[in-house]
């Protein structure tokens, strides 16, 4: 064989081996391919979310997870019978249509509480987030995912409730319910406290420092400022705070602590007020008038027993020794006012000229 026809062999060997290379490389890309897909498949099936492709022009669906059939009710294979109008209210409809398009456009990439249909027509919220469009098949699709906020949002409901029950409680609250940071500035007051402190709004107190701005004796606060470091609460204290509007004293019997974050950190003080400055002055009342009850008692003991009373003159000695004219001890003994007068006898006896022309203008 001549060199030429050699060359030929060469080339031509070297071609088939190059071939074999190729084919086996076609193999192993296939493999991986295959792994690959597998492996998608495993996660579209073993996704927790919902998955779903939709033709982007039909808007009827080709592909459904398994987590998504759940989550809706049905089989993959009614799914696939179904379009997007057709796993939705009807009365939400238009605004689900719109966000699908926005989402198909690219303008969003999510879709918050959209409303849901079960296959047995129960309604159930879910956030929707979609990927890039893509061709399937030759056919331009959009894959959403659906995750279902059902809890999250009885969650929400159920906080929003809550919210709204203490916020009425706090809002017909008598007492002041307040919160200030730890440099003693109100951050929160209840509407009770600006008719407590003689504030024109709550809004007038939110920033003002409870010492200086409404402690009657601002050294008090610092007293009781240290008793809750000792303690970590003030149990029915009283104090004696000041209305802004006349700085007349308010007393109020005090229930103050601490309040933490999450992670145990003091982040300011919060209590409440209950104002007893009429049950004060009730009780001053009620003391001054046991005390006059008891006098008085005292007095009437003393008119009850065996009076002192001079033979002569009438005059009465009092408890202490000393003699008193009978209506002035009566006077003070009985709270009781005189008025001076003669009885007949007395005229008659002192003044017997003027008796006897009464008596005489008396006749008919």
């Amino acid at each position: 064989m001549n060199q030429s026809g050699e060359h030929q062999l060469h080339d031509t060997s070297k071609t088939y081996q190059e071939q074999a290379e190729e084919i086996a490389l076609l193999k192993q890309r296939i493999q991986e391919l295959q792994e690959s897909e597998s492996r998608y498949k495993m996660l579209f099936s073993n996704a927790a979310e919902g998955i779903l492709v939709a033709e982007l022009q039909t808007k009827q669906f080709i592909h459904a997870n398994p987590a998504l059939c759940r989550m809706f009710g049905f089989t993959e294979e009614e799914i696939l019978h179904l379009r997007v109008q057709d796993i939705h209210p009807k009365d939400s409809l238009a605004d689900v249509l719109f966000e699908f398009e926005a989402l198909a456009r690219g303008e969003k990439t999510c879709a918050i509480d959209i409303p849901c249909k079960r296959k047995d027509g129960s309604v159930f919220y879910a956030d929707i987030r979609t990927a890039a469009s893509m061709v399937l098949d030759g056919v331009m699709c959009n894959m959403a995912f659906f995750t279902d906020i059902t809890e999250r949002k009885q969650a929400e409901e159920a906080l929003r409730k809550s919210e709204e029950q203490f916020r009425t409680i706090v809002n017909n609250l008598q007492d002041v319910v307040f919160r200030a940071d730890l440099n003693g500035n109100i951050t929160f007051a209840s509407p009770s406290a600006a008719y407590t402190l003689g504030c024109s709004s709550t809004e007038e107190i939110i920033g003002l420092r409870i010492s200086s701005d409404f402690y009657f004796d601002p050294n008090e606060a610092q007293l009781h400022l240290e008793m809750l470091q000792r303690c970590g609460r003030i149990t029915r204290q009283k104090i004696t705070l000041k209305r802004r509007d006349n700085s007349q004293p308010v007393i109020v019997s005090a229930n103050i602590q601490f309040f933490h974050d999450n992670a145990g950190n003091i982040l300011g003080i919060e209590g409440v007020y209950s104002d007893i400055t009429n049950r004060i002055q009730a009780e001053k009342e009620r003391e001054k008038l046991i005390r006059e009850l008891q006098q008085a008692l005292k007095e009437v003991k003393t008119l009850s027993s065996m009076l002192p009373i001079c033979a002569s003159c009438k005059k009465i000695r009092s408890d202490k020794g000393y003699w008193t004219q009978i209506e002035v001890y009566l006077r003070d003994h009985l709270d009781v006012e005189f008025s001076h007068g003669i009885c007949d006898d007395c005229l008659k006896k002192l003044y017997p000229d003027v008796y006897k022309e009464m008596q005489q203008d008396d006749k008919p």
